[in-house]
This record gives C-alpha cells, sequence and structure tokens, in this order.
C-alpha cells in the first residue's frame, strides 16, 4: 500500500478539522460578544488609567463616563444607531450583527477619539498640547492593545485545543486507527 498517499490523505483530514475546531471557536467568540467585550474593556481601561489623568493634568475635562466614551468610540458613523432593526431585540441575532466597531488601527482610534466629547474638549487646547496628547494617546492605544492581543490568543489557543478535544472525542476520531484504514484500504 502507498503509505505516503495515506499520510496526505491523514493531513487532510486533519486540517478539515482543525478548519472545523477554528470555525466552532470563532462562532463562540461571535455569539458570545467576546472579541467585541474584550475591545470594549480595553478601551475602557484605556480611558480610566490613561486619558482621564492626562487630559486632567492638562486642565481638559473629559466630558464623558467610561461607558459613554466607549460608546462613542466604538460607535461606527456608516451606521445610524437611532434605527433600531428587528432584529436588535434577539440576543444571538444582535451579536451576528453589531455595527459597532470592535477593532481600530491607531489612526481610526484618533478619528474616533476626535469625535467623543473628550476629544472636542482637547480641541481647544493649543496646537502643541494637542498633537502631544493625541501621540501620548495613540501610544497608549497601541500599548493597550498589544496586551489585550497576547490574552486574547492565548485564551483563544485554549479553547481550540478544548474544542479540538471535544470533536476528536464526540466525532470519535482515533488517529491511529484512521491512518491503518487509509493506508490498508485502497478505496478509502
Amino acid at each position: 500500500m502507498n503509505y505516503l498517499t495515506a499520510l496526505l490523505a491523514f493531513s487532510a483530514i486533519m486540517i478539515v478539522l482543525t478548519t472545523l475546531a477554528t470555525v466552532v471557536v470563532e462562532g463562540l467568540h461571535k455569539l458570545t460578544r467576546r472579541r467585541a467585550g474584550d475591545f470594549e474593556q480595553l478601551l475602557g481601561q484605556l480611558y480610566k488609567d490613561a486619558i482621564v489623568p492626562r487630559l486632567q493634568k492638562a486642565g481638559v475635562q473629559a466630558g464623558s463616563t467610561v461607558d459613554q466614551f466607549v460608546q462613542e468610540i466604538t460607535k461606527n458613523p456608516a451606521f445610524d444607531a437611532t434605527k433600531k432593526r428587528w432584529f436588535a431585540k434577539l440576543p444571538l441575532l444582535k451579536n451576528l450583527f453589531d455595527t459597532s466597531f470592535q477593532e481600530l488601527t491607531t489612526r481610526q482610534f484618533v478619528e474616533q477619539f476626535a469625535q467623543t466629547k473628550a476629544g472636542q474638549a482637547l480641541a481647544k487646547k493649543t496646537e502643541h498640547q494637542v498633537a502631544g496628547l493625541i501621540g501620548n494617546f495613540s501610544y497608549e492605544f497601541e500599548r493597550y492593545g498589544q496586551a489585550a492581543s497576547s490574552y486574547f490568543q492565548r485564551r483563544a489557543t485554549m479553547l481550540s485545543v478544548v474544542v479540538a478535544f471535544v470533536l476528536a472525542i464526540g466525532l470519535n476520531i482515533d488517529a491511529f486507527k484512521l491512518y491503518s484504514a487509509l493506508a490498508e484500504d485502497e478505496p478509502l
């Protein structure tokens, strides 16, 4: 029997199964709004720990609570937030079709920040002060983002392993028997 062909077929089956596990994990993240929740938590911590203290030091009133700031930053300008869709009351569908930002580049963060109450209050300062603070906020956004990404990646990896085990047990996949069957059964 051609063991190389059996090995290639086995590899293809493993690729399909790992892709299935990845799809399940991504679906869980989407349905539970885990990525969006983590992003909102990141923005809240950034606002409390980095933005508000620096604004106060510069003599600027932030003007928003943490929740208001997060809502202002994640508001997608392409969609009317006041327009309620029919699925807005169904939790799972609401999560699937959420129009708010769930990630931002540094440039997008700065653009969104300009639309917030804190950003509008900061705009009344001198150009030099604004540039310095915006540069600092950008740096902090990237720093917080890297830390959150690292945590999210570790959690997603662990969840993927758990889902893969559940799939393997649920589908009764025995790697040794599967390879043996592929190696010994020509039509298979």
